[in-house]
């Protein structure tokens, strides 16, 4: 059976900050969750091409209930999500 796991590199080295554009917040975030693209899209009940047009730098969520669902998804306060910080290190 074909899994959907893939190893992800740990794609930033250092601490997440204000200044990290926010396309590698995502992909530090999913990697710290050991999320699938296709677990973090169901948690945030998004389509498909609004989570990648995020993920490969094209766009930003620009709704408040964005920023909750994503805070909410990676298990992290909102406050680590918009001015830095991923959680901790796992």
């Amino acid at each position: 059976m074909y899994s959907s796991f893939r190893f992800q590199p740990n794609p930033l080295k250092g601490p997440l900050t204000e200044d990290t554009p926010f396309y590698k917040v995502l992909q530090v975030l999913e990697y710290k969750a050991g999320l699938t693209e296709r677990e973090v899209i169901a948690r945030l009940e998004i389509p498909r091409s609004t989570y990648r047009s995020w993920k490969d730098g094209t766009s930003e969520p620009s709704r408040r209930v964005y920023w909750r669902k994503l805070a909410k998804a990676f298990g992290i306060p909102l406050e680590n999500l918009i001015f830095g910080g991923d959680g901790g290190e796992r």
